[in-house]
């Protein structure tokens, strides 16, 4: 990869079996810290995502993910989801069916024809989001919450975030992953496509960590609450060293809101 362009995250990740992991470059191991989020795989693949359970039975994640499941994946019409601290042996829990935000398009992963952004340096093009619905209901104490709609756009600059997932503690090829890790950022308001993603700074000088392959999907919460504002998207950083500005895909716009919401109540 030449210098200067940005690392997409993307989904397939190969789980190694070291010893001790941390996930999220410069995060922490998380424990029980925050059980709703879990990594979606698919029994016979590599390929593993992170999520958040927002209802016993919906699981938010990246649309680029649910597209690749679909379309590059086994061949099966399910995929699994763990909720275990540490996933790097694939130990799913409960079975569901991938969805994709019908407003997602992307010829990144996958060609969909999409017409560009205007931003040829990204690319996810829009909508980035995507649902589990889980063969049977997952009861935990607390789920990740939903957001008030519009709500990233009141945040003043510099906003604490936490972000959640399971994808490398290192540059990837470098670093182990596949265990649930945390780590605080800061927003930034404001730019190219701001209108569907909320960016956010990982910079490990100031105690922060970025998201990293295999944390797609995860969520970026509010400090100190569990309101997933946005769901781990790419981050773009020089040579893949995954600690540059994460994009995340916000979820307080109303139309993915609906969307979403349309899968718990149904």
């Amino acid at each position: 990869m030449r210098r200067g362009l940005p690392f997409l995250l993307v989904a397939i990740v190969v789980l190694a079996t070291a010893s001790s992991a941390q996930a999220i470059v410069n995060g922490q191991p998380d424990g029980n810290g925050h059980p709703y989020v879990g990594m979606v795989f698919q029994t016979g693949s590599e390929a593993a995502c992170s999520g958040t359970l927002v209802s016993p039975t919906v699981f938010v994640t990246a649309g680029h993910c649910m597209d690749n499941f679909i379309v590059n994946g086994t061949g099966a019409a399910d995929v699994q989801v763990g909720f275990h601290p540490d996933e790097r042996d694939y130990d799913a829990q409960v079975s569901g069916t991938p969805h994709v935000y019908p407003g997602w398009c992307s010829n990144d992963l996958n060609y969909h024809g999409c017409p560009p952004h205007g931003f040829p340096l990204v690319n996810f093009e829009h909508g980035d989001v995507g649902v589990v619905v889980l063969d049977h209901a997952v009861v935990m104490s607390r789920y990740g919450q939903l957001p008030q709609p519009g709500v990233v756009d009141t945040l003043p600059q510099k906003t604490r975030v936490t972000n959640v997932g399971f994808g490398h503690d290192a540059a990837p090829n470098d670093g182990d992953h596949g265990i649930r890790t945390v780590a605080a950022g800061e927003t930034f308001s404001g730019g190219p496509l701001a209108d569907e993603f909320l960016k956010s700074s990982g910079n490990p000088s100031r105690d922060m960590g970025g998201i990293c392959r295999g944390d797609d999907g995860g969520p970026e919460l509010l400090e100190g609450t569990d309101v997933v504002l946005a769901t781990h998207s790419f981050n773009y950083s020089s040579n893949g060293s995954c600690n540059g500005i994460g994009y995340s895909f916000r979820l307080d716009q109303p139309a993915v809101l609906a969307w979403i919401r349309s899968w718990i109540t149904n």
